[in-house]
């Protein structure tokens, strides 16, 4: 080995560990179904609780409505907006003057716009404790909550209301109270605005210290608003939520579940993150109160969808799911004696994620035979048994039933969110069928799953790898209609020319990658002519070495990632035989077969080195070299170009551009630049 090439072997090592030590910082490997052996196929079924709230929500709409705060607003910002346009409709029809009116208004704003720096003051305050130091921790001072003042002459609601505001904001619950109550005594037409906001902040006052008092407020700001006074932050809805609440410290989860899920009706954001807690608190509770929230048939729903999501985004609300969370819950729900197998299905679910088989099976067989979800787990079932062809056919029947996916971008610009895979119970199944396809040698079925449920980069691998040519081209041709095979196309121009069938491969290309195909063709014809002058031979030569490097991954690239680049999505496609040929121990439930083994090895690319094409440019700029003239400062700058090309991937293979150059073109400015660097030098721009 060369010191040059001991030198970027070095490089290479010392950037391989600083990648190491980085944390999210290199590409995205998306999960493959081909790649993940048993890991994949026996896992249980992804779970999304959103899914399964949806799922199991009451049918028909709520007849009130959360108002979430609009982009980019605080919930601060909605209540000061929100508030100023109730004032000004307030003041409509009073005979105030324009100018005492909007003054008014200017008060009220510049309350809540303290308040509202304050809150942001705070917020800083609490996120900047997290990157500093225990020293600069001690020294840091929370901002001081400033002295609101009412301003004088609002409209009475509006004025007790904001003095009861003010007052919890500093925190004397009391005196809030007291204005607020003070509200709730004027003469219904003198608080039409104020009065559902005044009884849901009562109810709030009490949420601590009196829970049923707060849950006769909260059911009042309901009776308020359906008696016709305005709401306009939503507060009806909220208050389901806030009494769901006051039932969960009294332990009252089955009530509060039912709160929480008619919040959820309502279109709140909150309602799902609440019930998870309450999922939660259920299965740490004692075995009465397990059996308890068992028998009711929406708490039970919703503890067993808990279960079923597993970790996620809400998991944190919540606190981690252990295996012995469902064994007591299962336990829980068998000594309630439920005999309704609705729901049996995600039992079944539960217990196969909990790795409790017997149980597992037992739930699932009370299931409807043709509940999605149950077929799925018997299909893992019958894998776990070793009944490859019956798992087969289940799961095919699983894949026909779960929706299709109609929602998905274009299969080139499939973008992060694409990950989400929990969405799309279809695209996992398929995947998997995908895999038992693949055992079975069914290799143009597994094909088409996989490209139908996005799995792009497996698809492209049995293109690629496993079939041959001419199955591939049979596999194409006769779906020339459908559209979600475009993306194959070039898949298979590329191999065709890679194989030398030119002609063939135009069939597949883009016009313009025809015509770039015709022209590289032709300079590699031109540049062999030897009845043509040398001149004229180099510049084809060098026309098809400068089209296979600007144009190489287009016309006969490989679809992995060294080849054929990132992509757009920002992902990188590997080989995923790779994984699949070197750990055969990870693929037992359906085993790679040795005909796939077979076909891979002789599908291998001839030319391994990463971005092939490359070096395959500079063989023609090498050719095109050797019939230009020595000392010139045409054919110095080409083999310094060459050279550059690839000196990075292989300095072994740019060496002998190096040596031409600095031997044949010695006199020019580049050669001697050459020499004197031992290296390539910096080409100077045209």
């Amino acid at each position: 080995m060369s010191f040059r090439t001991r030198s970027y072997a070095l490089i290479g090592s010392v950037l391989l560990v600083a990648a190491r030590l980085l944390w999210a910082c290199g590409p995205h490997y998306e999960p493959r179904p081909l790649e993940e052996g048993d890991s994949r196929l026996l896992a249980a079924p992804a779970g999304r609780f959103m899914v399964e709230l949806n799922r199991i929500t009451p049918p028909g709409k709520s007849k009130i409505r959360a108002i979430p705060p609009k982009e980019n607003q605080s919930p601060q910002q909605q209540t000061a907006s929100v508030g100023e346009s109730d004032l000004r409709s307030a003041m409509t029809g009073r005979g105030i003057p324009a100018a005492r009116g909007e003054q008014m208004l200017k008060d009220y704003a510049a309350l809540r716009s303290a308040n509202q720096k304050f809150h942001n003051d705070l917020e800083n305050y609490y996120r900047r404790l997290v990157w500093i130091d225990a020293a600069e921790r001690k020294k840091a001072k929370p901002p001081v909550r400033p002295k609101l003042t009412v301003p004088a002459n609002l409209p009475r609601e509006f004025e007790l209301y904001l003095h009861g505001a003010t007052a919890w904001h500093a925190n004397d619950i009391k005196a809030a109270r007291k204005s607020w109550l003070a509200v709730m005594d004027l003469p219904k037409a003198q608080r039409k605005y104020r009065t559902v906001w005044a009884a849901y902040m009562l109810g709030r006052s009490y949420i601590i210290k009196d829970q049923p008092k707060a849950v006769t407020w909260f059911k009042s700001t309901r009776k308020f608003v359906g008696e016709g006074f305005p709401d306009s932050l939503g507060l009806s809805a909220a208050s389901l939520g806030w009494e769901g609440r006051a039932e969960l410290y009294r332990n009252n989860y089955c009530r509060a579940i039912e709160l929480y899920m008619l919040q959820h009706k309502t279109g709140s954001k909150s309602a799902a993150a609440s019930l998870r807690v309450c999922a939660a608190r259920i299965l740490r509770a004692d075995e009465k109160t397990l059996v308890k929230a068992a028998k009711h048939e929406l708490s039970r729903r919703v503890v067993t969808a808990h279960l079923v999501a597993g970790r996620s985004a809400l998991w944190i609300a919540s606190g981690k799911i252990k295996p012995e969370h469902t064994k007591v819950w299962l336990s829980a729900v068998t000594k309630a004696g439920i005999k309704d197998v609705r729901g049996a299905d995600r039992l079944g679910w539960i217990a196969y994620r909990a790795g409790q088989m017997k149980s597992a099976k037992h739930w699932v067989s009370l299931a409807p035979v043709d509940a999605p979800i149950a077929q799925w787990i018997r299909a893992k079932l019958l894998l776990r048994d070793g009944k490859l062809d019956r798992a087969a056919a289940m799961l095919a029947k699983v894949v026909r039933k779960l929706p299709e996916i109609k929602d998905a971008p274009a299969r080139n610009e499939l973008g992060w969110w694409w990950r989400h895979e929990n969405d799309y119970p279809r695209r996992i199944a398929g995947g998997e069928l995908a895999v038992l396809k693949m055992s079975r040698r069914q290799y143009v079925e597994a094909l088409d799953l996989l490209n139908r449920n996005y799995w792009l980069g497996d698809a492209a691998y049995i293109a690629e790898r496993v079939l041959t040519v001419d199955e591939l081209v049979k596999y194409i041709d006769k779906r020339r209609s459908d559209e979600s095979l475009t993306w194959l196309y070039p898949v298979l121009a590329r191999r065709l020319t890679r194989m030398g069938r030119w002609k063939q491969a135009k069939k597949y290309f883009s016009l313009d990658n025809c015509k770039i195909l015709d022209e590289y063709i032709q300079s590699i014809r031109d540049g062999n002519d030897s009845k043509r002058s040398k001149a004229k031979r180099a510049e084809s030569f060098w026309k098809a070495a400068t089209i296979a490097h600007d144009h190489g991954v287009d016309l006969m690239g490989y679809t992995t990632a060294d080849e054929y680049g990132r992509q757009s999505d920002g992902t990188f496609h590997l080989w995923p035989d790779s994984l699949r040929t070197l750990r055969p121990w990870e693929y037992k439930a359906a085993p790679i077969t040795t005909d796939e083994r077979g076909r891979t090895a002789k599908h291998k690319p001839k030319d391994p080195r990463r971005w092939h094409y490359l070096y395959e440019a500079a063989g023609h700029a090498w050719r095109a070299c050797e019939l230009m003239p020595d000392e010139s400062d045409k054919t110095a700058r080409r083999l310094c170009e060459a050279g550059t090309w690839i000196k990075y991937g292989n300095p072994d293979a740019a060496d002998r551009f190096y040596k031409a150059l600095v031997i044949r073109c010695g006199n020019t400015k580049l050669g001697q630049q050459a020499d004197k660097l031992r290296w390539f030098p910096r080409l100077p721009k045209d």
